[in-house]
């Protein structure tokens, strides 16, 4: 089973396979690439809106 990413570098945003974005000249560039090669933990955390402190 092949694994598909949007590609951001190309018109359209086709899906392309891995196969293809390693051979790619952008691949160390490529928000994409790089997201689907270290993806990220935990989504949804992010900074606190404020102090927990009252």
């Amino acid at each position: 089973m092949r694994t598909y990413i949007e590609c951001c570098r190309r018109k359209g945003k086709p899906k392309i396979a891995i196969e293809v974005c390693r051979t790619c000249r952008y691949n160390q560039k490529c928000s994409a690439y790089l997201s689907y090669r270290n993806p990220e933990l935990f989504d949804n955390m992010g900074k606190p809106l404020r102090n927990s402190a009252p």
